[in-house]
């Protein structure tokens, strides 16, 4: 049983849509359309459209170049290739994966991803879904290359298709067809034959699409038939015996079936999506100039209230320096009468205590001869005699283990033998930390 889609329901509950689809039932600004005439073009206000009719519609030729930016462009059919799928799924989520892949198949789009393509979703029938997929001409005229409007759509969803039927209208030069499909006024096919002038031109190709699609399962075995626009009598009868059925002829059928389509596929094609980004990155980096030159001036006025602090402080400091200079220099002088005066409060350097020191390492079979202090730079003299050069060394070696005697550096030369043959030796301290 066919079930049709109807329009999107509130965000919380509303199934993914394609990518690049969005809702935009309250566009507020120009409707730019293709008209008859190769090249000419028409302005469409939005807001003279009455609901999903244009009765009211006010049409105006344009000039591409003069388009507003709340302008919103639909692609003619000869720039546009509209192909119905079925796809064996009703899961919104991958319905894009699998018609890339059947485009891919056919070559009709790339796979790195720099394709202007949408995807439309229309009914759903027996576990799958028929969609519609549209494919952007990748060499459009420069005049509709325009990055600064507002968007870009297909110039058939600007208006209300009926339902399982074929509708034909002239555009650009040429006849173009749509098959209409499902309850928004969709279509599942566009074909646009160029240079077409009358019906019959065309006659063949018509009969083979009709036949292909009610093969597939997308038209129905006897569709209406709708003529929009300037087509004669002969035309009726062409399209008559095509279908087998008289057409509804409506001369006024393109402009009263306008609307603005519930949702926008934005078919933004690649060369206008690359300028875009282009202007955005030329944006993004002109931001970042802007905000490393903010920086560079606030371093810049950092850098100088910084020297300028430090000249402050430099000037506050030798102030200071000149202000305590006098009292610096009074404790500079007490502090050297205290350096002379160390050594004559220092006990360890009145010259009893390193002799009693000495005296408590020396052995009992040697004697001191002669013992100086200098109380100036501290160093001692000791010279004594022992029974032999050996027991001199042996002398120095616990003078020098001596706590208190380490506070000197002891050195003594090769001792003298005396004509008794005892060693006559001689130490010398050296006060560690004074400078001689």
């Amino acid at each position: 049983m066919a079930g049709i889609l109807t329009a999107p329901a509130p965000a919380s509950a509303a199934a993914p849509s394609s990518k690049g689809e969005r809702k935009r039932g309250s566009f507020t600004g120009v409707l730019c359309l293709p008209g008859e005439g190769e090249g000419q073009y028409r302005l469409v206000p939005a807001s003279s459209l009455s609901g999903k009719g244009g009765e009211s519609a006010a049409w105006a030729e344009a000039d591409l170049a003069d388009l507003p930016s709340s302008a919103r462009i639909g692609l003619p059919a000869r720039h546009l290739l509209v192909v119905p799928l079925w796809l064996q799924t009703t899961e919104r989520e991958v319905l894009r994966e699998l018609a890339q892949a059947q485009l891919e198949r056919r070559a009709l789009v790339r796979g790195d991803g720099t394709s202007a393509w949408e995807l439309l979703p229309l009914v759903e029938e027996d576990g799958r879904t028929l969609v519609t997929a549209y494919l952007v001409d990748p060499e459009l005229p420069p005049a509709l290359l325009l990055p600064h409007v507002a968007d870009f759509d297909a110039a058939v969803r600007f208006h209300a298709l009926p339902p399982e039927a074929f509708v034909f209208w002239r555009e650009e030069g040429g006849i173009a067809l749509a098959y209409g499909k499902g309850s928004e006024g969709e279509a599942a096919l566009v074909q646009f034959f160029p240079g077409a002038a009358q019906l019959d031109a065309v006659a063949a190709e018509v009969a083979l699409l009709a036949r292909s699609l009610a093969w597939e399962g997308i038209a129905a075995e006897r569709p209406a038939v709708h003529l929009w626009g300037s087509f004669t009598p002969a035309d009726a009868a062409v399209a008559e015996a095509l279908f087998g059925a008289p057409p509804a002829v409506t001369a006024d059928g393109f402009r009263r079936s306008l609307r603005i389509p519930a949702r926008s596929l934005s078919l933004v094609p690649a060369p206008v999506r690359d300028e875009r980004r282009a202007a955005r990155e030329k944006s993004r980096r002109g931001r970042l100039l802007k905000v490393a030159a903010v920086v560079y001036l606030l371093a810049v006025a950092g850098l100088g209230g910084w020297f300028g602090w430090m000249k402050w402080e430099e000037r506050r400091l030798a102030a200071q320096v000149a202000q305590d200079a006098p009292t610096v220099a009074a404790l500079s002088r007490t502090a050297d009468l205290w350096k002379a005066l160390a050594p004559a409060v220092d006990p360890s350097s009145y010259p009893m205590e390193p002799l009693l020191s000495v005296v408590k390492v020396l052995p009992a079979e040697m004697r001191l001869t002669k013992f100086e202090a200098s109380p100036v730079t501290g160093k001692l003299l000791l010279v004594g005699e022992g029974k032999d050069a050996a027991s001199a060394f042996a002398f120095l070696r616990e003078v020098r283990k001596d706590d208190f005697l380490k506070r000197w550096t002891w050195t003594m030369p090769q001792p003298k033998v005396l004509p008794n043959n005892h060693a006559q030796f001689q130490l010398e301290g050296t006060r560690v930390g004074v400078a001689q």
